[in-house]
């Protein structure tokens, strides 16, 4: 029945009508467990990037860069043989019902399946389905690097993440253990937001907090960052007793030499925006 370009319209259309009228009965519904609240927001999530990709479809039909649907289109209305073209397509039905002989188009379709669905969402032991956060591997990193505080308890990290880093000095920032760190710890705040929140548009939220974030660095009043970084290029070109440079937190000449404010800071207050 999809052979023909109209006829996959139609269908389309009714995709998208039926995964709004799925979603509508959705949320109508009385969630009241953690669990139960999760699993219609991702089978929402995931009914919407549905209708998105037909939707999408769509458009590329109705721009018809190819003329197929204009011809398509214009062989329905042949004036020299009106009949032609409906009989074909009558055929096409006969055809279609010859070879689905149980199909019943007059049956009100069942919804009730789709909102009993659960799709598969992963979470390890610590995070209780969402309820928690895992930080371990990311504490763990942090007391063993350079720039951590070994006496740091697990507690402390955890209450204290959306400014954790503003007490480590930015020359260890340019070092790509740090950077290591921070892009992990961003990735896993990421990922863990998307999926307890998978309704939340985090990129967009994220972009918004880059374009705050450059702006309140080129002002100087970006936390820790006041000097726009000038600091650590002085201390680059000073000598190493006189700077206070410790040559220590660089694993190579590189890093020493790349020294400056970079998009590092822009990951820090991701994090913040993230774990927030």
């Amino acid at each position: 029945m999809a052979d023909t370009l109209l006829e996959q319209t139609r269908a389309l259309h009714e995709d998208i009508e039926r995964t709004e009228r799925v979603i509508t009965k959705d949320f109508k519904r009385d969630m009241k467990l953690h669990r139960e609240k999760l699993m219609q927001s991702h089978r929402v999530k995931r009914r919407l990037e549905g209708a998105e990709e037909a939707a999408q479809k769509l458009v590329k039909i109705y721009e018809d860069e190819d003329g197929a649907r204009k011809e398509e289109i214009a062989a329905l209305a042949n004036n020299n043989n009106p009949f032609a073209a409906f009989y074909d397509r009558l055929k096409e039905i006969r055809e279609y019902h010859r070879r689905f002989p149980n199909l019943d188009v007059t049956e009100a379709e069942n919804d009730e399946p789709l909102l009993k669905e659960e799709p598969h969402v992963v979470f390890t032991g610590e995070e209780g389905f969402g309820r928690y956060l895992d930080l371990h591997s990311h504490y763990l990193a942090l007391i063993n690097a350079k720039f951590g505080k070994k006496d740091l308890e697990y507690y402390e990290y955890v209450a204290n993440l959306p400014t954790h880093t503003n007490s480590i000095p930015c020359v260890y920032k340019a070092g790509t253990a740090y950077r290591n760190y921070l892009q992990n710890l961003l990735n896993y705040l990421a990922d863990f937001h998307e999926r307890t929140q998978p309704l939340y548009q985090l990129q967009k939220q994220l972009a918004k907090v880059e374009e705050e974030t450059k702006a309140a660095f080129e002002a100087g009043t970006l936390p820790g960052w006041e000097d726009r970084g000038a600091g650590m290029q002085a201390g680059t070109a000073a000598s190493t007793s006189n700077s206070g440079i410790d040559l220590e937190a660089f694993d190579s000449p590189d890093e020493l030499e790349s020294i400056g404010g970079g998009s590092l800071l822009f990951q820090e207050w991701e994090i913040v925006a993230a774990s927030i």
